[in-house]
């Protein structure tokens, strides 16, 4: 999922989250909180490197980006 700029959390008490729930996730501090339920979930956060992939939209445009921004730095 991480490749298509989607995070991807393991969360054992995900079962305890019903359907129309309100959640809250922060992959980087990781905490997975149900607004509705008033529950708040430890995950294992996220490292930077890998947020940085997902707020690029994914590996591609990841790649995309970093292989642009070499071959600029490159032509100097």
């Amino acid at each position: 999922m991480l490749n298509l700029g989607v995070p991807a959390l393991i969360l054992p008490e995900a079962g305890e989250i019903a359907p129309g729930d309100q959640v809250r996730v922060d992959p980087v501090a990781g905490r997975v909180e149900n607004l509705t339920q008033d529950k708040t979930y430890a995950v294992e956060p996220l490292p930077p490197h890998l947020m940085e992939m997902i707020n690029a939209g994914g590996l591609m445009p990841y790649l995309k980006t970093r292989i642009a921004g070499e071959a600029t730095h490159d032509s100097r």
